[in-house]
């Protein structure tokens, strides 16, 4: 359990499931019953490093990273990452290390094209806020993988790292934000 404002979020609630909704390349989807109890809270916190200029950098199609955010002590940031490596750990069947983990904001009418290959063999990218999001493969000349149907804001995505989280224009009414780690298997002896 992890404590969250006054009360604790269980890492893996009970009725949380994962569904394997891509199979070429395996590609799971995860949405938590109880994500609208710390999303307003992860909202508030992105935001407010978005307004500091000097902790943003702008990255291809008008969108901005910001870095380092398990450095930042942050209890939706927390539960958010607790539940993306539980994740990860779950769809490889091993215990997996961070290799690095950012937030990314893709303002009102721009947008979030394919970039390099990440760190790390698997990932974990999930929706804070906003729609639009996919997949696509960074080397392969595959079309977009969209998430399920029912997938909504507080969703996350595991899939191998070579599969990037891309966002069409946004045409909503705010910025689409995203979290998104990059995970290593564990060797063991």
């Amino acid at each position: 359990m992890i404590p969250f404002q006054g009360s604790h979020l269980l890492v893996w609630p009970e009725d949380a499931a994962i569904d394997l909704f891509h199979t070429e390349p395996t590609i799971g989807a995860i949405t938590f019953s109880d994500a609208e109890r710390y999303l307003p809270a992860l909202v508030d916190v992105l935001e407010e490093a978005a307004a500091d200029r000097a902790r943003i950098q702008p990255i291809a199609g008008g969108a901005f990273v910001v870095e380092d955010i398990l450095q930042w002590e942050d209890d939706a940031l927390e539960v958010a990452d607790a539940r993306a490596w539980k994740f990860v750990s779950s769809m490889l069947g091993k215990r997996v290390r961070t290799e690095q983990a950012h937030a990314i904001m893709i303002p009102r009418q721009r947008e979030l094209p394919l970039r390099p290959h990440a760190l790390g063999t698997a990932s974990v990218v999930m929706l804070v806020q906003g729609s639009g999001i996919y997949l696509r493969h960074h080397e392969l000349n595959v079309g977009p993988v969209p998430p399920p149907q029912r997938f909504g804001q507080g969703g996350m995505l595991a899939h191998p790292s070579t599969m990037r989280p891309c966002v069409a224009e946004n045409t909503g009414d705010g910025p689409v934000w995203l979290l998104s780690w990059d995970y290593q298997p564990v060797r063991t002896a």
